[in-house]
């Protein structure tokens, strides 16, 4: 099929949690060293005194980050190639996969020198903030006056963010952004040479790139053109098709020209399909409106506002609380903070994971498998008991085949919490055969933490989710099983559902145009998290009813309007199935 470069989309995120979590963790250690008791000139002995251990707890930050960086890279890359030679066999009909480590190798290098630089410019960062701080606390003369100090120094850096880093065309790039565009962009070259090498090997020269209304004054000239590969072939040239037809083309120049001319450059979104003399025509581009664009900008807008606030809150919420650890006598291994209170289950005296599916299996009668594995956490296994019984309490309609602990279905297992795959037999209703946790991550409730906390900081899970991460997972998919016992009539009147609700309630105002009508009803539905919408931005309905689901289980009346809507349209086609 046409290749459209993706932006790393689909490989990227994993790379930019963990520098999201990187910088995360060097702000809650600023502010830690900072919340040392007392103000004046004590204060100031202490932190100069902790200053080495400052810069060591920085250092072992970014050595973990930059230990673990290169297989995050390898992996986002390997599979943008994948990605990008699966597309040209299909254009090709060819069962042969092409590899060349020599480019794939050269882009995770690119890639992490990028992020060597970034690592090596963060000690002298953070200690510039930590400096900062305790510069503007110089004229304060009493502790009140010191807390307020410190924490204005401190929303103004996080606001700002570590910007020391300067991209190739000289712009100051803020941590986070300058990974991201590092790693978006190797993932994105690597789908292209994927892509041209598996053309080449199966004996093709040429590509046609794609128009894109509203492009670029940059790659708008490569618009309709044909490109050669290696650069071999140019200028007018006939070939004769299958039929005998001969067809007259001009190549443009080599790949490598358009390139450096500024084709496929950072966010291009231009197709390009392998040419032949029986299908020369420009592949159709993916049309994407302008009222969707807008809420693509708005939405990264809103992922940038809220990682800013995410690093404000820490840094104050830990300038607060650090000083009253430090008064306990461990100023050093602050004890844990409570998390949310959960309500009490039949499942909270069990010592044990086999105990908690034994007492599972006797409430509901169903086969419970994988409890006994080794390794689950009891803490992991509790919260999944408690969401099973919660759901299939409150929705009887509800019946899984079996409830698991074990491994999922998906070709891509480690970034899967769970699973809830569903069959038809033939004359039969649709079941889900079993909900299952998944094994690879049951044995450390600190994996669900911190990936629900990067996801709600980034709108792709609701607020609240990180509360309790592993029954949010689960709750989310009963959502699929509520919608198999409706037999998927949730999914398919999705769409229909939301858009009457919003014509009934927000009807269109007098003289508005249908596009501002149609953006104002996009403004309402992005109130949804983005697991509600795929890679192009559009509603997934299939996501978004189990999504919509959790949302309002979780939150309640809190929930957003259009997840109200889709639980109330999950539950009622449930209960009206055959």
């Amino acid at each position: 099929m046409p290749l459209t470069p993706s932006n790393g989309d689909r490989h990227a995120m994993p790379l930019v949690r963990l520098y999201k979590a990187l910088e995360l963790a060097l702000w809650r250690w600023i502010a830690k060293v900072l919340g040392l008791d007392g103000f004046g000139r004590r204060w100031l002995m202490r932190i100069l005194m902790n200053i080495p251990k400052f810069r060591a707890g920085v250092s072992k930050l970014v050595d973990d980050a930059g230990d673990r960086a290169p297989a995050l890279v390898r992996e986002a890359i390997t599979r943008g190639w994948a990605d990008g030679t699966a597309a040209a066999r299909t254009d090709t009909g060819s069962h042969r996969s092409h590899t060349d480590d020599r480019i794939t190798n050269r882009l995770v290098d690119r890639v992490l020198d990028a992020l060597d630089a970034a690592n090596s410019g963060l000690p002298a960062a953070t200690e510039a903030v930590l400096r900062r701080a305790v510069d503007h606390t110089t004229t304060a003369e009493t502790a009140q006056q010191h807390r307020e100090a410190l924490e204005r120094s401190l929303q103004r850096d996080a606001r700002q963010g570590f910007t020391a880093l300067v991209d190739t065309h000289g712009r100051r790039r803020e941590l986070v952004a300058y990974v991201e565009a590092q790693i978006r962009n190797a993932v994105s070259t690597a789908e292209i040479e994927g892509y041209t090498q598996q053309l080449a090997t199966d004996g093709h020269d040429l590509f046609v790139v794609s128009d894109v209304p509203g492009s670029c004054e940059t790659c708008r000239p490569f618009e309709g053109k044909v490109i050669s590969i290696s650069g071999s072939t140019v200028g007018a040239i006939t070939r004769n098709t299958s039929t005998g037809n001969t067809v007259a083309v001009h190549v443009m120049c080599s790949l490598r020209e358009a390139l450096d001319r500024g084709l496929f450059h950072p966010n291009c979104r231009h197709t390009i399909r392998v040419w032949t003399p029986d299908n020369p025509a420009p592949p159709r581009a993916v049309r994407v409106s302008e009222t969707r664009r807008t809420a693509r900008r708005a939405a990264a807008a809103q992922q940038r506002a809220n990682r800013v606030r995410q690093r404000v809150a820490v840094a104050a919420g830990r300038t607060a609380e650090v000083p009253r650890m430090a008064r306990r006598g461990d100023s050093s291994n602050p004890q844990p903070q409570p998390g949310p209170r959960t309500p009490p289950s039949p499942f909270d005296n069990a010592t044990t994971p086999l105990e908690v599916g034994q007492i599972l299996q006797l409430r509901h009668g169903l086969p419970v498998e994988g409890f006994d594995l080794p390794g689950l956490s009891l803490e992991v296994v509790q919260e999944y008991a408690r969401a099973v019984d919660d759901m299939m309490t409150r929705y009887p309609q509800m019946r899984p085949n079996r409830i698991l602990i074990g491994p999922v279905m998906s070709p891509d297992p480690d970034r899967v919490f769970g699973e809830a795959p569903n069959r038809k037999p033939k004359g039969q209703p649709r079941t889900v055969d079993h909900v299952v946790l998944n094994y690879l991550h049951a044995g450390n409730p600190a994996v669900y933490r911190e990936a629900m906390e990067a996801d709600v900081a980034d709108h792709y899970h609701s607020p609240g989710f990180e509360q309790r991460p592993v029954y949010a997972v689960i709750v989310h998919e009963f959502g699929h099983v509520l919608d198999v016992a409706g037999q998927l009539e949730g999914r398919r009147a999705a769409d229909d559902a939301l858009d009457a609700h919003f014509r009934t309630h927000y009807p269109r105002r007098t003289g508005e145009s249908h596009d501002d009508f149609a953006a104002r009803y996009d403004s309402w539905l992005r109130q949804l998290p983005g697991y509600c919408f795929d890679l192009d931005g559009n509603f997934f309905a299939r996501e978004a009813i189990a999504e919509a689901f959790a949302e309002v289980e979780l939150r309640g009346d809190n929930a957003s309007e259009p997840a109200k809507v889709l639980h109330k349209l999950l539950v009622d086609k449930s209960r009206s199935a055959p």
